[in-house]
């Protein structure tokens, strides 16, 4: 008989740093200098409506 073995991934989310994310965006574009608008803007291309669901499809 064939078995199938399904892997889930956990949802983004789960793999970010937790606290304050100004504190997060300024440590971040310090260490790689990239401006604080650079990476919010990044942030907010790679936030999911529902994080649950993942990118499907990617």
């Amino acid at each position: 008989l064939p078995v199938t073995i399904r892997l889930l991934d956990p949802p983004l989310h789960e793999f970010l740093p937790e606290g304050d994310i100004n504190e997060i965006v300024a440590n971040l574009s310090s260490d790689t200098n990239v401006s604080e608008d650079e990476v919010f803007s990044r942030i907010e291309k790679l936030s999911e409506v529902n994080p649950m669901l993942g990118f499907r499809g990617c």
